[in-house]
């Protein structure tokens, strides 16, 4: 679960930087830089970062042996909750 959560924390990140313009050469995740670019539009900086901080205190609560299962519930909701909906597409 560990490791998970510094997955995702790697590829928020990634998406930030893309975000802020950023070049390839500070992504993590370089190998995805398709899905990053895409990715990035979908979401505002602000709305980046406090994913980055809601990502890294998940990671941390779990590693001070909070109960993980409800860790990782409020991480999603908060996620959901406080991140842009995606621009509807054409058909949809």
């Amino acid at each position: 679960l560990k490791r998970a959560l510094e997955i995702l924390a790697t590829f928020y990140r990634d998406l930030l930087a893309v975000r802020s313009g950023c070049g390839d050469e500070r992504l993590l995740n370089s190998d995805r830089h398709e899905a990053l670019i895409a990715g990035a539009k979908r979401f505002e900086r602000e709305e980046l970062r406090k994913a980055v901080e809601r990502i890294t205190g998940a990671r941390l609560a779990v590693e001070r042996n909070a109960y993980a299962q409800t860790v990782i519930d409020v991480l999603f909701l908060e996620l959901v909750a406080h991140t842009s909906k995606p621009k509807a597409r054409a058909g949809w």
